[in-house]
Protein backbone atom coordinates (compact mmCIF):
# COMPACT_ATOMS: atom_id res chain seq x y z
CA UNK A 1 0.00 0.00 0.00
CA UNK A 2 1.12 3.33 -0.77
CA UNK A 3 2.45 5.96 1.85
CA UNK A 4 -0.66 8.94 2.04
CA UNK A 5 1.30 12.16 1.15
CA UNK A 6 1.85 13.72 4.61
CA UNK A 7 3.82 10.60 5.46
CA UNK A 8 6.43 10.77 2.43
CA UNK A 9 6.14 14.84 2.87
CA UNK A 10 7.49 14.25 6.62
CA UNK A 11 10.47 11.62 5.82
CA UNK A 12 11.29 14.22 3.07
CA UNK A 13 11.69 17.61 4.61
CA UNK A 14 12.96 15.54 7.86
CA UNK A 15 16.08 14.13 5.77
CA UNK A 16 16.56 17.66 4.02
CA UNK A 17 16.42 19.58 7.77
CA UNK A 18 18.35 16.67 9.26
CA UNK A 19 20.85 17.63 6.63
CA UNK A 20 21.08 20.96 6.75
CA UNK A 21 21.70 21.05 10.22
CA UNK A 22 24.35 18.41 10.43
CA UNK A 23 26.40 19.89 7.28
CA UNK A 24 26.16 23.27 8.70
CA UNK A 25 29.72 23.83 9.73
CA UNK A 26 31.00 22.42 6.05
CA UNK A 27 28.43 24.53 3.76
CA UNK A 28 28.37 27.51 5.77
CA UNK A 29 32.33 27.55 4.81
CA UNK A 30 32.13 26.24 1.46
CA UNK A 31 28.95 28.68 0.14
CA UNK A 32 29.11 32.45 -0.56
CA UNK A 33 27.02 34.73 1.75
CA UNK A 34 23.79 34.75 -0.76
CA UNK A 35 23.75 30.48 -0.85
CA UNK A 36 24.50 30.89 3.48
CA UNK A 37 21.08 32.93 3.53
CA UNK A 38 18.98 31.18 1.59
CA UNK A 39 19.74 27.57 3.13
CA UNK A 40 19.49 29.08 6.74
CA UNK A 41 16.44 30.37 5.90
CA UNK A 42 15.29 27.00 4.22
CA UNK A 43 16.17 25.25 7.18
CA UNK A 44 13.87 27.91 9.30
CA UNK A 45 11.03 26.98 6.55
CA UNK A 46 11.90 23.39 6.92
CA UNK A 47 11.56 23.89 10.76
CA UNK A 48 8.37 25.21 10.23
CA UNK A 49 6.72 22.55 8.20
CA UNK A 50 7.80 19.84 10.15
CA UNK A 51 5.91 21.78 13.20
CA UNK A 52 2.76 21.93 11.46
CA UNK A 53 3.01 17.89 10.38
CA UNK A 54 3.18 17.29 13.95
CA UNK A 55 0.60 19.23 15.00
CA UNK A 56 -2.10 18.37 12.00
CA UNK A 57 -0.52 14.50 13.08
CA UNK A 58 -1.49 14.70 16.45
CA UNK A 59 -4.85 16.48 16.10
CA UNK A 60 -5.77 13.20 13.85
CA UNK A 61 -4.52 11.52 16.21
CA UNK A 62 -7.80 12.09 18.11
CA UNK A 63 -10.45 13.35 15.86
CA UNK A 64 -9.82 10.80 12.74
CA UNK A 65 -10.84 7.48 13.91
CA UNK A 66 -9.03 5.44 10.61
CA UNK A 67 -5.93 7.27 12.07
CA UNK A 68 -5.14 4.08 14.16
CA UNK A 69 -3.03 2.51 11.40
CA UNK A 70 0.71 1.95 12.73
CA UNK A 71 2.06 4.17 9.69
CA UNK A 72 -0.26 6.69 10.68
CA UNK A 73 1.86 7.30 14.04
CA UNK A 74 5.58 7.91 11.62
CA UNK A 75 5.22 12.08 11.72
CA UNK A 76 4.40 11.64 15.56
CA UNK A 77 7.24 9.61 16.34
CA UNK A 78 9.80 10.88 13.24
CA UNK A 79 9.50 14.73 13.93
CA UNK A 80 10.48 14.33 17.84
CA UNK A 81 13.33 12.36 17.12
CA UNK A 82 14.94 14.71 14.33
CA UNK A 83 14.37 17.72 16.31
CA UNK A 84 16.33 15.91 19.34
CA UNK A 85 18.75 14.74 17.08
CA UNK A 86 19.33 17.98 15.55
CA UNK A 87 20.31 19.72 18.93
CA UNK A 88 23.60 17.04 19.04
CA UNK A 89 26.02 16.61 17.16
CA UNK A 90 26.68 12.78 16.96
CA UNK A 91 28.42 13.25 13.62
CA UNK A 92 31.47 15.14 15.37
CA UNK A 93 32.46 16.90 12.49
CA UNK A 94 36.10 18.05 13.18
CA UNK A 95 37.00 21.28 12.05
CA UNK A 96 40.37 21.79 13.32
CA UNK A 97 41.05 18.50 11.14
CA UNK A 98 39.73 19.68 7.64
CA UNK A 99 40.65 23.11 7.98
CA UNK A 100 43.71 23.24 10.30
CA UNK A 101 44.08 23.75 14.21
CA UNK A 102 43.49 27.25 15.65
CA UNK A 103 46.88 29.50 16.49
CA UNK A 104 45.24 32.22 17.01
CA UNK A 105 41.63 33.57 17.40
CA UNK A 106 40.62 37.28 18.32
CA UNK A 107 36.86 38.65 18.06
CA UNK A 108 34.53 41.60 17.53
CA UNK A 109 30.94 42.85 19.18
CA UNK A 110 28.83 45.22 17.99
CA UNK A 111 25.43 46.36 19.36
CA UNK A 112 23.69 43.50 16.50
CA UNK A 113 26.75 42.04 15.04
CA UNK A 114 29.68 40.04 15.90
CA UNK A 115 32.99 38.64 13.89
CA UNK A 116 36.44 36.25 14.40
CA UNK A 117 39.14 36.99 13.17
CA UNK A 118 41.22 32.96 13.10
CA UNK A 119 44.44 32.02 12.38
CA UNK A 120 44.88 28.38 11.56
CA UNK A 121 47.51 25.56 10.70
CA UNK A 122 49.12 25.87 7.20
CA UNK A 123 48.84 29.12 6.70
CA UNK A 124 44.87 29.74 6.37
CA UNK A 125 42.90 32.34 8.01
CA UNK A 126 39.05 32.85 8.17
CA UNK A 127 37.06 35.38 9.08
CA UNK A 128 33.19 34.97 10.49
CA UNK A 129 31.15 37.47 10.28
CA UNK A 130 27.34 37.59 11.40
CA UNK A 131 24.61 40.16 11.53
CA UNK A 132 20.93 40.03 12.74
CA UNK A 133 18.51 38.91 11.59
CA UNK A 134 19.62 35.75 9.24
CA UNK A 135 23.27 36.97 7.27
CA UNK A 136 26.13 34.67 8.07
CA UNK A 137 29.36 35.77 6.14
CA UNK A 138 32.68 33.65 5.98
CA UNK A 139 35.90 34.73 4.25
CA UNK A 140 38.44 32.24 4.02
CA UNK A 141 42.46 32.25 2.19
CA UNK A 142 45.90 31.68 3.39
CA UNK A 143 48.39 34.10 4.85
CA UNK A 144 51.71 35.19 4.68
CA UNK A 145 53.64 36.70 8.46
CA UNK A 146 56.59 39.55 8.22
CA UNK A 147 57.33 39.92 11.61
CA UNK A 148 53.52 41.98 12.87
CA UNK A 149 52.23 42.04 9.36
CA UNK A 150 49.87 39.49 7.77
CA UNK A 151 49.40 39.42 3.93
CA UNK A 152 45.83 37.70 3.60
CA UNK A 153 44.94 35.88 0.17
CA UNK A 154 41.21 35.54 -0.09
CA UNK A 155 39.89 32.20 -1.53
CA UNK A 156 38.37 34.13 -4.93
CA UNK A 157 35.77 36.98 -2.92
CA UNK A 158 36.31 40.15 -2.29
CA UNK A 159 38.24 41.15 1.06
CA UNK A 160 36.15 41.62 4.06
CA UNK A 161 34.25 44.67 4.04
CA UNK A 162 36.03 47.85 2.57
CA UNK A 163 39.53 46.37 3.91
CA UNK A 164 42.47 45.50 2.29
CA UNK A 165 44.76 42.58 1.93
CA UNK A 166 46.40 43.12 5.00
CA UNK A 167 46.16 43.46 8.43
CA UNK A 168 48.57 43.52 11.84
CA UNK A 169 48.90 41.68 14.61
CA UNK A 170 49.30 43.89 18.02
CA UNK A 171 50.94 41.30 20.15
CA UNK A 172 48.12 41.35 23.51
CA UNK A 173 45.15 43.65 22.01
CA UNK A 174 44.34 42.13 18.66
CA UNK A 175 43.90 42.73 15.01
CA UNK A 176 43.89 45.72 12.53
CA UNK A 177 42.88 45.53 8.95
CA UNK A 178 43.99 47.41 6.46
CA UNK A 179 42.15 50.38 4.12
CA UNK A 180 41.23 49.25 0.68
CA UNK A 181 44.50 50.40 -0.22
CA UNK A 182 46.39 48.64 2.07
CA UNK A 183 47.64 51.52 4.35
CA UNK A 184 46.78 51.83 7.96
CA UNK A 185 46.11 54.83 10.27
CA UNK A 186 49.00 56.40 12.10
CA UNK A 187 47.41 54.84 15.38
CA UNK A 188 45.68 51.90 14.50
CA UNK A 189 43.41 50.40 16.99
CA UNK A 190 41.79 47.10 17.19
CA UNK A 191 38.92 45.96 15.34
CA UNK A 192 39.75 41.71 16.35
CA UNK A 193 40.31 41.81 20.14
CA UNK A 194 42.83 38.98 20.85
CA UNK A 195 41.60 35.58 22.52
CA UNK A 196 43.47 33.78 25.38
CA UNK A 197 43.54 30.71 23.93
CA UNK A 198 43.34 27.86 26.68
CA UNK A 199 46.29 24.80 25.72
Amino acid sequence: MKKPFRIKLTIIVSIIFYLIVKLDAVWSRALTTRWNSIIFLTGILLCIVLVVLFLYSFAKLFLDSNFKRRKSYLPIIIIPVIFFDASFDPLNIDLDRIYGKIQYKAYYEGSMSGATFTLREKNRFEIYYTSAPFSRNYWRGEYKQDGDTLYLEYNGIDPFFNTGKKALLINGRGVVLSKPDNTFDKFPRPFFWEVKLSN
